[in-house]
């Protein structure tokens, strides 16, 4: 849980995995994940309490996750 208006992910695999993530129990989203890149997931225009959930494979490497 969190409060803001922004949340990214550091991540990469050495192949194309697709993760899943919901926020604030909305529908699961997918994301293409290979290059070791910033992935955007949330981007509002005004900060509030948030819920992420993440369904990943084991070969992501996540490294950070920022949050604004």
């Amino acid at each position: 849980k969190w409060h803001g208006r922004e949340i990214n992910m550091v991540a990469g695999a050495s192949t194309t995995q697709e993760v899943a993530y919901k926020i604030d129990k909305q529908e699961w989203k997918t994301i293409a994940v290979k290059d070791f890149i910033l992935y955007t997931l949330l981007k509002e225009e005004q900060p509030k309490d948030h819920i992420l959930e993440i369904k990943a494979k084991k070969d992501l490497i996540a490294y950070t996750f920022t949050f604004g």
